[in-house]
């Protein structure tokens, strides 16, 4: 039987890095009943996902459904859909195909955030502790391949963490192109309202949570400060250069005024990225360099963004920079922000 993994099966794999994906040792025979009993007995399959287990099937006759195994049927495939070999009669969809997909089981904002991360240069892979233990080995003995460019960020131990830095696996032109042609297919709806939620380029869980906070409309739960620029380069002037010892940086969001005099940079602040002595200090010269050109530069923590009443103090300041005012939310909108809140602000890796 040919597994096609889809919805959030499809997306956890899609977070695991190719070098943990060639660690994982077990012989998967899914050609036979013994060897997918097994495979569907174990408490997580591979050792990194949950059940039930998503799989679609190419007919209605074809769906099946149980404790272990959720059906969909697909009328995308194959004319939209493509698969990916994960193994022996295994195989994952596209990242399109998986996150159309998940549009009928998880809520609008929630698959926005599942296209950010697809659609950003970050995955967030909890791993259990055996495979943990075989990746602090190679990066001990220095000996961790990068494979498809995907790297490990390192705590201040130097040991692995749930966070990779990797290229794009996809991007909202992309997914675009997969709506139009996905167009009155169930799903669809969701999935065209939320690629117009979503955020593109994010290196990090907290700058997604921070553009859409500030970024999305006040109806929704946020502040309507458009449009917001993430991790957009900015060439730095004879004199910053000097400051900040290089010749660009890199700045997480990006904002200007409407016209054009003014900009706002805000730093996401992540424990796991700044929390040590050289990150702080590289934050430090950054930050003056900026300033320097005339920038003005908000650091902010995960702590500070998910505080309501915190926040509105910043967002407050955010745009009198801008040369804008902020007006106090109705009883209604802060009703939405908190809605908001509760599905940004959650443990990023049991995102969907």
């Amino acid at each position: 039987m040919d597994m096609k993994f889809c919805s959030t099966t499809a997306f956890a794999l899609h977070r695991v890095p190719p070098v943990v994906l060639a660690m994982i040792d077990d012989p998967i025979d899914l050609a036979t009943r013994g060897g997918r009993y097994r495979f569907l007995a174990c408490e997580r399959p591979l050792g990194l996902l949950d059940k039930p287990l998503h799989v679609l099937s190419d007919t209605r006759e074809g769906r099946f459904c149980s404790d272990n195994l959720v059906g969909h049927v697909c009328g995308l495939h194959p004319e939209l859909g493509d698969f990916t070999e994960l193994g022996s009669e295994m195989h994952v969809a596209s990242p399109a195909l998986t996150l159309f997909t998940m549009a009928l089981k998880v809520d609008v904002i929630t698959l926005a955030m599942a296209m950010s991360e697809l659609c950003g240069t970050f995955a967030v892979c909890p791993l259990n502790p055996t495979l943990r233990a075989q990746l602090d080995s190679l990066i001990e003995a220095r000996s961790l391949p990068e494979l498809d460019g995907w790297r490990p960020v390192l705590d201040r131990s130097g040991r692995t963490t749930d966070l990779w830095h990797r290229p794009p696996l996809v991007t909202r032109s992309e997914l675009q192109a997969f709506s139009e042609r996905a167009r009155g297919r169930k799903g669809y709806k969701s999935f065209v309202q939320a690629l117009g939620l979503m955020c593109e380029n994010a290196a990090s869980p907290l700058e997604v949570q921070a553009a859409m906070k500030l970024g999305l409309s006040r109806r929704v739960g946020g502040e309507g400060v458009s449009p917001i620029y993430l991790n957009e380069r900015i060439d730095l002037i004879r004199s910053a250069r000097l400051m900040a010892d290089k010749t660009y940086c890199v700045a997480d969001l990006l904002m200007h005024s409407r016209d054009g005099s003014r900009s706002v940079i805000v730093e996401c602040q992540s424990k796991l990225m700044h929390d040590n002595a050289e990150s702080a200090l590289s934050d430090a010269t950054r930050l003056a360099a900026l300033q320097s050109m005339g920038y003005t530069v908000i650091p902010i923590t995960y702590e500070q963004l998910s505080d309501r009443r915190v926040f509105e103090q910043i967002a407050s300041y955010i745009l009198r920079e801008l040369g804008e005012r902020r007006i106090p939310k109705t009883e209604r909108l802060v009703g939405r922000e908190r809605e908001l809140n509760a599905k940004l602000f959650i443990d990023w890796a049991t995102l969907a």
